[in-house]
């Protein structure tokens, strides 16, 4: 149906009924068989989880109307960062979210290992995107939306924190419920600098795309990306602990999720929560049993029993050991109905990230190209001094990062180079966080007051240095001092100093 009453209906249902994005995790032990064993799940309230949702009937289909899809599809489960659990906060979307971009990541390929902020999401999304602040809820297109406008770092830069602020972090955010500024539901008005100055990674702008069961499928078989979607949240159809209608431990502990039967959307569309997954895969020939509102098994008329049949595989974000700790494609994967999808959920997708250029830095013990292999380890590195027998490293001590601005003196790191004899050749690595790299102009100042540039100040308007300069040392002399100067020759643009390896050989 695609006539203006039934339009209006829908939208209703979407945008005015869902007035709480249920972000509801399970973050017990497996419990056996005893179901009231399962940690009771926060909820919020918030009417975010499909906002902007345009309608399956107003958006194209993805799929060619003549492709075959196969029965079964769980390609992409390769391509899948850990499962992750979002805590006691109300932020499944920023998970939901999170781990799409990483898998984009995976599937493009020059980043193996992708582990982005969580954190720094949530924040973003509030305060840059300025997407529903007055609550922790958001939903994926504002959260991918972010990320294309202002990029995430990697975890390191601002670690996960798994409880919101209450009153002990800030007494503004004493208040329950959404009554609080939004600094409480990011956990800081501001950023921090680790992550500020972190390198951030993008994707391309997202894009609302139809939820009907083959246009998801068309994006994951032909494009082999999957598929964010939020959606409303029924209690008893994921045998969740403030169901009001009973439950099965057996689905919860395999990921079930079947279409709401009709007690179940009665009475969980007056508690109006949502919930926002990853969709990476299906099975046209999973088969599970119905069960209606008093939580029975459903029988056909010749006594049959009444199934569910096709499902979706979806990656959650409620950890490992309970939800889904038994489904086959990994714990806490869980299994959603065609149906349910089809009809509740809103689907946002964007595309493959550029490539990521990075350079390993020999001698630091990190893997800074995320290749697997680490320093001498590294096919970068093996032909360097660093690398072969009788090379020495310096790790050049930074008491002072930050980069004077138009300044001629600049930043100026000494280091020593002990041991008696004259070098044949030096080699210095650089790592520097800079918002436009022309303005730099990188020195060595020999123990003899000699200058020579490894980097000229340009019209560069790119970011950051991360690079390797190679001297001809011969005649440098040993058991010496040596400085290397950061000069910003521009005013406005700023940087820091991250690290300076020094390699000789003698």
């Amino acid at each position: 149906m695609t006539n203006g009453p039934w339009k209006a209906l829908k939208w209703l249902m979407f945008a005015g009924l869902i007035s709480s994005v249920g972000c509801a995790e399970d973050t017990s032990e497996p419990a056996g068989d005893d179901s009231s064993a399962v940690d009771d799940p926060m909820l919020i309230s918030a009417d975010v989880v499909n906002a902007g949702w345009p309608g399956n009937e107003n958006l194209v289909n993805e799929d060619k109307s003549d492709q075959n899809f196969p029965a079964q599809f769980f390609e992409l489960q390769a391509t899948q960062s850990p499962v992750k659990s979002q805590g006691s906060r109300g932020v499944c979307s920023i998970f939901s979210s999170m781990a799409y971009v990483e898998h984009l990541y995976i599937t493009e390929g020059s980043l193996p290992n992708p582990d982005f902020s969580e954190q720094y999401l949530q924040w973003s999304s509030k305060f840059l995107e300025r997407a529903f602040p007055n609550t922790s809820g958001s939903n994926n297109d504002a959260n991918l939306r972010a990320v294309a406008n202002y990029g995430v770092p990697e975890e390191s830069a601002w670690p996960y924190e798994t409880n919101e602020w209450g009153a002990s972090n800030d007494p503004d955010c004493g208040a329950s419920g959404d009554d609080k500024p939004t600094k409480c539901f990011t956990n800081g008005e501001t950023a921090p600098e680790s992550a500020e100055s972190a390198e951030k990674y993008f994707i391309p702008r997202p894009r609302w795309q139809s939820a009907r069961v083959r246009s998801v499928k068309a994006t994951m078989f032909n494009k082999k990306q999957a598929v964010p979607v939020g959606m409303t949240f029924f209690y008893q159809s994921w045998n969740h602990s403030r169901s009001e209608l009973p439950t099965n431990r057996d689905y919860w502990k395999q990921g079930y999720v079947l279409s709401p039967n009709a007690k179940d959307r009665e009475i969980s569309l007056a508690k109006r929560a949502g919930h926002a997954i990853l969709l990476t895969g299906w099975d046209d020939t999973l088969e599970v049993q119905k069960v209606d509102g008093e939580g029975n098994p459903i029988f056909n008329a010749d006594g049959t029993p009444d199934m569910e049949r096709g499902f979706f595989l979806f990656k959650n974000s409620w950890g490992k050991g309970s939800f889904g700790s038994a489904n086959p494609q990994g714990d806490g994967y869980g299994w959603i109905a065609y149906s349910y999808v089809e009809e509740f959920a809103s689907a946002v997708v964007s595309d493959l990230p550029e490539p990521v250029v990075k350079t390993e830095i020999c001698g630091d013990e990190i893997d800074n190209d995320s290749n697997g292999a680490t320093d001498c380890d590294d096919a970068a590195c093996v032909d360097q001094p660093i690398c072969n027998t009788g090379g020495e490293v310096i790790d050049v001590e930074i008491s002072e990062s930050a980069i004077p601005d138009n300044d001629p003196t600049g930043l100026v790191l000494p280091f020593i180079v002990e041991g008696q004899g004259e070098l044949t050749s030096m080699a210095i690595t650089v790592d520097v966080t800079h918002t436009y790299r022309g303005d730099l102009r990188i020195e060595l100042i020999l123990p003899s007051g000699e200058r020579q540039v490894l980097e000229r100040n340009s019209s560069d308007s790119g970011d950051d240095i991360q690079k390797r300069y190679e001297i001809d040392a011969t005649g440098f002399p040993g058991n010496d001092i040596y400085e290397i100067a950061f000069i910003d020759t521009a005013s406005q643009d700023t940087g820091v100093v991250n690290s300076v390896l020094v390699e000789v050989e003698r």
